[in-house]
């Protein structure tokens, strides 16, 4: 299943492929739908971005094996907390990169 997550250059510079989260809270944020993220999410009103001009301008594509340890929110919106981050396996990392 691929996942997308829209993120800080800062947090997007720490991700790799022996480390594809970068751990800031208590929980990460992605879809599954694409068209969600490069639209709503970057559209400078989601999560009062409005506020933080840099916060969603680059992009990560997942390709994930299990999601069982994902928790759908809503409809486009899924959750990973961050004791759940070793029990999800990345098979293929892409980092798409700055969205502006």
């Amino acid at each position: 299943m691929k996942l997308y997550r829209v993120m800080s250059k800062k947090e997007f510079d720490n991700v790799s492929p022996e480390k594809p989260f970068s751990w800031i809270g208590k929980c990460k944020w992605f879809t599954d739908n694409k068209d969600f993220i490069l639209s709503r999410v970057t559209d400078g009103k989601f999560n009062n971005s409005k506020f933080k001009k840099d916060r969603y301008t680059h992009l990560v594509e997942y390709t994930v094996e299990d999601i069982g340890v994902l928790v759908r929110v809503s409809n486009n919106e899924l959750m990973l907390r961050i004791k759940d981050e070793p029990k999800l396996k990345v098979s293929c990392l892409h980092k798409i990169g700055n969205l502006l």
